[in-house]
């Protein structure tokens, strides 16, 4: 059976004793993908076709369109993308919208918006756009978070044009600096030795020779299990980390 539907729709049917939910649409590389879920009940297939969208980022076109406001557009975007990130992540991405693109594009349509709109933006929140901790890290915000912002802007935008709610996307031509970042600061062979003599006599002398031999990242150090290790072959498997999300 062919689903001949619009393409991002999706459809249910009966098939081989079961429910099947199947859903066409495009990648960002204009590639056909067909994916599909099965369940004993049609109500149940519905629910798991609506979070298989959910998941792979389809947005609902009766929701959207090129008048709709900015803010809005950011919402539907950031959910629509939830699926694909982490949960720290789509909080730093809503922090960003509710921050800085709602307070100063919120309200104007999408088809509004142009390059030379972004590029003020980004001027601004540099001089004296910091609408949090204005006390104690100043008025303006840093290179790397307007830079993190516009990579966040054009993903925004070019979501947008897939969608075919404008033709092109603003974000595109605006330049903005890239992030520096400062030199790594290597421990002398002296600290080192200083650091695992003070280590051991707590219970951290094995997490932080670890750290010191490899290089892990802290969040994938906490979160090592044994099974982790082969005491056969001596390999270490990263497969996981510990991310803090609103302080837990």
């Amino acid at each position: 059976m062919t689903d001949k539907r619009e393409l991002g729709t999706g459809t249910v049917y009966f098939h081989d004793g079961q429910w099947e939910g199947r859903i066409r649409y495009r990648d960002a590389g204009n590639k056909l993908i067909i994916k599909s879920c099965y369940a004993p009940t049609k109500e149940e297939c519905e629910e798991k076709l609506e979070s298989l969208k959910a998941e792979i980022g389809l947005i609902d076109k009766n929701l959207c369109s090129s008048d709709m406001p900015f803010g809005e557009w950011c919402d539907i975007w950031n959910e629509s993308e939830r699926g694909k990130v982490t949960q720290s992540t789509y909080e730093l991405r809503r922090g960003l919208i509710e921050n800085y693109l709602k307070p100063n594009l919120g309200a104007i349509p999408i088809e509004d918006i142009t390059t030379e709109t972004l590029g003020r933006l980004y001027s601004y929140l540099r001089r004296s756009g910091r609408s949090v901790h204005v006390s104690e890290k100043g008025e303006g915000l840093s290179m790397a978070t307007v830079y993190s912002l516009s990579v966040q802007v054009r993903a925004i935008f070019k979501k947008a044009v897939y969608m075919k709610l404008i033709e092109k996307n603003p974000a595109k031509a605006v330049k903005i600096q890239k992030r520096k970042y400062e030199d790594v600061l290597i421990f002398s062979p002296e600290e080192i030795r200083e650091m695992l003599t003070l280590a051991r006599k707590y219970d951290f002398y094995e997490v932080i020779l670890l750290s010191l031999a490899t290089g892990i990242a802290r969040g994938e150090l906490v979160a090592l299990r044994f099974r982790d290790i082969n005491f056969k072959t001596g390999e270490l498997k990263i497969k996981r980390m510990f991310a803090s999300v609103k302080g837990e």
